[in-house]
């Protein structure tokens, strides 16, 4: 049980503190501005973390709520923890809330889940039997 913790959820820990550190920085003056690329890392950066919630939930709760249940638990709770951050972002020096921010993080927590999802249903239609998908899932 308890290896099952840290296969599954340590990366959503480890994903959550990475992001709270790097929000907590000033904003980096020397990075050069090139147009939406803060949208698009906001963007993929919450896909990965929305994929990591669902894979996450769906271990430990897989037919309490559903397929849909658990797509929207995936999003919500990526989606959640973005919002949380840009009000956190709001009190350190030389950063602001932004709500296109957070709409990136909403946009791309979705887009990682239902990703996530698709493949996954995916591998059970071409492997019907295959009773390792743990170990693959472990590497995505």
């Amino acid at each position: 049980m308890k290896n099952r913790f840290v296969v599954y959820w340590m990366p959503v820990i480890m994903l959550c503190i990475l992001i709270f550190y790097h929000s907590s920085q000033p904003y980096p003056e020397s990075i050069p501005p090139i147009p939406f690329l803060d949208k698009l890392i906001h963007f993929l950066v919450y896909g990965l973390l929305g994929a990591l919630f669902f894979r996450a939930i769906r271990n430990r709760d897989n037919r309490r709520h559903g397929r849909i249940g658990l797509i929207i638990m995936g999003i919500m709770s990526a989606s959640l923890y973005g919002i949380t951050d840009e009000i956190h972002q709001s009190f350190i020096p030389e950063r602001v809330a932004d709500i296109y921010d957070v709409m990136a993080d909403i946009l791309g927590s979705s887009a990682g889940v239902l990703l996530y999802q698709y493949f996954i249903r995916r591998y059970y239609t071409f492997f019907p039997y295959h009773s390792h998908i743990d170990k693959i899932e472990n590497f995505i």
